[in-house]
């Protein structure tokens, strides 16, 4: 039912970005205008598509190209590697030191092969977590 709402909506976001990072390619990301019920037509669901896009290209343009580029890395063997993911993320540096296999699971469900990460909050020490990045960050 949403086949053509998201085609749609795909050619609109290539149409402003060829870069699989700005405009990606994976209907599940346009599947969230196709269901959301906030906007009162098509033209308010596409100005808020191309605003996103518009904002990928420009000011966010440095975090989804690398979360693109982890993502393709975590995902170029047969099975998922957080590692690549991990280390993009904003002050990793900082941060990960926090978020280790102690307190983080990844695995994938056996049959779907769905990603599963689960966090052990209990186990972060957070007042350590945020003593180590200020506001901003």
């Amino acid at each position: 039912a949403n086949q053509e709402k998201i085609a749609s909506l795909k050619t609109i976001a290539q149409s402003i970005s060829s870069d699989a990072a700005v405009s990606p390619t994976n209907d599940v990301f346009y599947l969230r205008y196709a269901l959301e019920t906030s906007y009162e037509n098509d033209d308010e669901c596409t100005e808020a598509l191309r605003s996103n896009i518009q904002w990928r290209l420009t000011d966010g343009k440095d975090i989804v190209t690398s979360a693109h580029q982890a993502m393709q890395a975590a995902s170029s063997d047969s099975k998922w590697d957080n590692q690549p993911v991990q280390q993009a993320a904003p002050h990793a540096d900082r941060i990960n030191k926090y978020l280790t296999s102690v307190q983080c699971i990844t695995t994938s469900h056996p049959t779907s092969n769905d990603l599963i990460y689960c966090v052990r909050a209990g186990k972060i020490d957070d007042k350590a977590l945020m003593s180590s990045v200020s506001v901003d960050e």
